[in-house]
């Protein structure tokens, strides 16, 4: 073989390879996610008292954040400075997911989903049941035209019930509104797979559940009373993988069963994670916020305030994250914002 040949060779089997067809493409290993935030905090109040429930942004110049009640539900932050918005759209919000700076979707207690379109909020859809005196949105998630949205209905006889309905990206359809007692809280997809968060309050003792979405109906994953050396649940979805986290176990999905994959050993762990990928977790303490690298885990920054806790959401975005904290004494909001810095730690 002459050396042109050998050459040929060799570029066409690198060529092939970087393109998939001699076989897929190792992925390259997790590195370690950095720590060296500073952290700049930001008070929003909604007067008499209202708490932020949600936070999403196209970047760290258009973070948004809603609130449950109070005069200004809603906040716009342009990366300078949080501002009310200038229109009150709804009387309380909870719930807040987009994928661009011009496409932006919002619910809340009044069976209406908003739509932003880069200048303006807009009604969407009002979703209309039955009897239903209240319909309460309470997340939002999913591609532009595979978007759903979750949440609960109450009746008259003040039994919540739960509804889900999904944007097609032309028209909103309804999927189901259950006929058995449970609130839906949190819904997370990933590609054609639908994830719910769930809890019924009316049973005795509270029974808490995950379920996947086939259809038109609900298949329960898991299922557990509070009282059974359980507290809390909560769904999460960190890069493309769903975890599931039940008391202080955080757990993955296969065949329809939780797989345990990581034990949280503190007392102070608060049951809620975020994060960019298997070494760059955020995990919310009682006592503050931590961050596990694959390796350890470290405080990110204290609170030193019992009546402070730290919210179910956050944005985070390569070098900039976004964490809420409910102050419960003062009836206020504190967002904090850390910024990676060129110096690391030591």
């Amino acid at each position: 073989m002459t050396r042109m040949h050998t050459i040929l060779c060799l570029f066409l089997f690198t060529s092939l390879t970087s393109c998939g067809i001699l076989g897929p493409e190792k992925e390259k290993p997790l590195e370690p996610g950095p720590r060296n935030y500073t952290w700049e905090v930001d008070t929003l109040y909604s007067p008499p008292g209202g708490y932020v429930y949600d936070i999403w942004g196209s970047s760290p110049n258009d973070v948004w954040a809603v609130l449950g009640t109070g005069t200004n539900t809603l906040w716009h932050f342009d990366g300078e400075s949080w501002e009310p918005w200038s229109e009150r759209v709804g009387p309380a919000l909870y719930s807040i997911y987009g994928f661009a700076n011009n496409d932006v979707w919002m619910g809340g207690n009044d069976g209406k989903i908003y739509h932003f379109d880069g200048e303006s909020w807009k009604l969407s859809v009002q979703i209309e049941i039955n009897e239903a005196r209240l319909i309460d949105t309470y997340s939002i998630w999913g591609e532009p035209s595979n978007l759903y949205v979750a949440g609960i209905v109450v009746y008259f006889d003040d039994i919540p019930q739960s509804f889900i309905y999904r944007y097609d990206g032309k028209e909103w359809i309804k999927v189901l509104v259950t006929d058995f007692k449970v609130q839906l809280q949190r819904i997370r997809t990933k590609e054609e797979r639908v994830f719910l968060q769930g809890i019924n309050i009316n049973s005795q003792p509270d029974s808490f559940f995950f379920y996947a979405l086939k259809g038109d109906e609900l298949m329960e994953i898991f299922s557990t009373p509070s009282s059974n050396n359980t507290e809390v649940i909560s769904l999460h979805k960190i890069g493309e993988k769903i975890y599931f986290v039940v008391g202080s176990t955080i757990n993955k999905v296969k065949n329809n069963s939780l797989i345990k994959w990581k034990e949280i050993s503190s007392p102070d762990f608060g049951y809620q994670i975020y994060g960019r990928h298997e070494k760059d977790i955020f995990l919310r303490m009682k006592n503050g916020l931590v961050h596990y690298n694959g390796e350890d885990i470290s405080y990110l920054f204290d609170l030193n305030n019992t009546l402070f806790s730290i919210s179910n959401n956050a944005i985070l975005f390569e070098d900039e994250v976004f964490f809420i904290v409910n102050d419960f004494d003062e009836g206020t909001n504190y967002i904090y914002h850390g910024i990676l810095t060129d110096q690391q730690e030591e």
